[in-house]
């Protein structure tokens, strides 16, 4: 709803934006300094590769061999 889409929004803007930029496409100001980069989001090409378990594993634990925190102590 609403509500959920709001706060998702607000927590985007505060723990992801800064990679991923504010409209997902991995550009954001610290994201360009990675190495890989930051994950275009938006990317359909590899967005089929993942469900969403799969995205909300990668947002939990991170990504091995990228410089993708985890936010399991952070986010619930």
């Amino acid at each position: 709803d609403g509500a959920d889409l709001a706060k998702g929004e607000a927590l985007y803007g505060q723990h992801c934006a800064s990679c991923h930029g504010t409209t997902g496409k991995g550009d954001g100001d610290a994201g360009k300094a990675l190495n890989p980069p930051a994950a275009d989001l938006t990317d359909k090409f590899h967005a089929r590769y993942y469900a969403d378990r799969g995205r909300l594993e990668i947002i939990r634990k991170g990504s091995p061999g990228t410089a993708m925190a985890g936010f399991e102590s952070v986010l619930s």
